[in-house]
């Protein structure tokens, strides 16, 4: 698993400064952004502040988004002129909705933290002091799960929000979760309880 935040507790990430979009935007960023989405292992978002730019796709490539209160969001490429690339409008699309996603695209408003849960942005909103406890809850759950199960549901849960349903691999999972050496171990260890 894997737990990404940024530093201090006013803003997670801001994104690409103008200079580096002027000068050195290219599709190093989506690409990064694209492998972070498909890690197998679950990623958690900490995000301590309020997140701007390409740190707002960088969150959403995360599995969980833990926010907190009065934190704020925008997405100002296309007040830059900038068309924003496939796999981010991608995410938007698939984790916020068409309609937030336009929203957020093509008007450039910010939106404040209660709307960013709404609309399913972030998982949870706690108060700045509880953004590590929350963040260490799902790290707790996590950790109790089986990885190679998680894995392959999140391969699956992915694909099918892309609209890649592949209903033989996730049946082939199913059967193989069912004969696996794990689950009998775990069920074992429930009947012991």
């Amino acid at each position: 698993m894997l737990v990404v935040t940024g530093t201090g507790e006013k803003t997670f990430s801001s994104g690409y400064t103008v200079a580096a979009i002027r000068e050195h935007l290219d599709d190093r960023l989506e690409r990064v952004l694209d492998t972070l989405e498909s890690l197998p292992l679950p990623v958690v978002c900490a995000l301590n502040g309020s997140v701007y730019g390409g740190a707002v796709d960088l969150a959403l490539c995360c599995d969980f988004r833990v926010g907190v209160k009065g934190s704020r969001m925008f997405m100002p490429a296309a007040k830059f002129g900038l068309h924003y690339y496939p796999g981010g409008i991608r995410r938007y699309v698939t984790r916020l909705g068409l309609n937030s996603a336009k929203k957020l695209f093509l008007t450039a408003l910010p939106i404040d933290a209660d709307e960013m849960l709404r609309i399913g942005f972030l998982t949870e909103l706690v108060g700045p002091n509880q953004l590590e406890q929350e963040v260490g809850r799902y790290v707790d759950a996590l950790l109790q799960c089986e990885p190679g199960v998680v894995a392959s549901m999140k391969l699956h849960l992915n694909h099918t929000a892309d609209g890649n349903i592949d209903l033989v691999a996730q049946r082939a999972a199913y059967e193989q979760s069912l004969q696996s050496d794990e689950l009998a171990r775990r069920l074992q260890a429930l009947v012991k309880v």
